[in-house]
């Protein structure tokens, strides 16, 4: 589905816990693939920067639910410096699109520092776009985000189902590439998040599987799961 030139993507997203994941996880293997880019674990590492500009433009529209909305982040697969993907993810209501460049990792410590400047970003349209945002709207790294993704696919409806286990926040530092990294995990019982996209439909033959009805959905992100476990741990080491 097309939108304004944006190629649009059904997002689901469901909290459930181990038990539900063993179940749902030993019916989808039936009938789903792994992703091939897992590898021999089945699994990969997710680490995400995230932005946000001096308004909290993007926690605040996300809480508000608005209908278009749209979050910057810088994404490493397995904490590999080799690739580094600057995102933008946007949303129109239950849909979801993204626009990806590669960044060498000199650019992300110039964004990081605030040294970036105008030539590192004049000659794509994207980044350009990202580059005005920090200049003009202050758009600045508030959070990252860390799990273990678990994917499986199916080919009609170019589906993609993922659990989103052990997530975690790093509290000491901005940086992805952090070497002496602090974790702190807003989950302590093990819960994980179920997310589900897909293009037009979603096969009957998984729909059943899924029971979806049984979750719960969740009306919030990783990301505002995380910032707000994050400004949590601020606030109560201000007042000890």
């Amino acid at each position: 589905m097309e939108y304004h030139g944006h190629v649009l993507r059904n997002e689901l997203k469901y909290l459930i816990n181990d038990l539900e994941y063993t179940s749902l996880k030993s019916k989808l293997k039936t009938i789903m693939k792994l992703d091939k880019n897992t590898g021999d674990e089945g699994e990969y590492h997710v680490r995400s920067l995230y932005f946000d500009d001096l308004m909290n433009t993007a926690y605040d529209e996300k809480e508000g639910g608005v209908f278009h909305r749209k979050k910057y982040r810088i994404r490493i697969y397995n904490k590999d410096e080799g690739f580094i993907s600057l995102e933008k993810k946007e949303k129109f209501g239950k849909y979801v699109s993204k626009t990806s460049r590669s960044i060498s990792k000199d650019l992300y410590y110039n964004i990081l520092k605030k040294t970036h400047n105008f030539n590192e970003f004049k000659d794509d349209s994207f980044l350009l776009e990202f580059y005005l945002e920090t200049k003009m709207k202050g758009l600045e790294p508030v959070v990252i985000v860390d799990y273990i993704r678990e994917p499986y696919v199916y080919k009609y409806g170019n589906v993609r189902i993922t659990f989103d286990k052990n997530l975690q926040t790093l509290i000491n530092t901005n940086d992805i590439f952090e070497r002496l990294p602090l974790y702190a995990s807003p989950f302590l019982d093990g819960a994980m998040i179920l997310e589900i996209k897909y293009d037009e439909y979603l096969p009957e033959l998984i729909r059943r599987e899924l029971k979806m009805s049984h979750h719960q959905l969740l009306a919030v992100s990783k990301y505002t799961i995380c910032r707000d476990f994050k400004n949590s741990i601020y606030w109560k080491e201000r007042i000890l």
